[in-house]
């Protein structure tokens, strides 16, 4: 482990964020945290429809199938 990988995500799980994202993802591991640790939330996750095909919606979660770069459309920002 490199001295920046100690975070209190590292703390809390037992490994990094990264290691978490990439090993974990397909099976929904991190959604499910987020709700499990934050209930009063929505959370969507918003990923390629084969990566969320299978995983099932509950309570305060959604899986949302997509492509990013053609179903997200342009932010609207203030004008300076």
């Amino acid at each position: 482990m490199k001295p920046w990988d100690c975070t209190p995500f590292y703390t809390a799980h037992g490994k990094t964020y990264w290691d978490y994202v990439d090993h974990d993802l397909k099976l929904g591991k991190l959604g499910k945290a987020i709700v499990d640790a934050f209930p009063h939330l929505e959370c969507i996750v918003f990923d390629l429809p084969h990566v969320v095909t299978g995983l099932q919606d509950r309570g305060n979660l959604r899986y949302v199938g997509g492509d990013m770069f053609e179903d997200v459309s342009v932010a609207e920002t203030p004008e300076e």
